[in-house]
């Protein structure tokens, strides 16, 4: 996570991107506590969630079993 990243997260700032890495699990204890707090405060912030979530397996339904075309060589 970079500082910038950290420094979002402190003043209740989040981008697509912390939000993502939220809903991927990747971030430590303290930030995804402090993003729950954000978002069981901000009907806004729960919406852009629940839609990054969306948009996350409408990927997965659509492309998740795709395979990368064959190579001839």
């Amino acid at each position: 996570m970079t500082l910038q990243n950290v420094n979002a997260i402190e003043n209740g700032s989040f981008g697509d991107e912390i939000l993502s890495a939220y809903i991927d699990d990747e971030l430590g204890p303290v930030q995804r506590n402090a993003i729950r707090a954000a978002i069981r405060q901000d009907k806004v912030l729960a919406e852009r969630v629940a839609s990054l979530r969306r948009a996350k397996e409408w990927m997965r339904i659509g492309f998740g079993s795709a395979r990368p075309p064959r190579r001839d060589k």
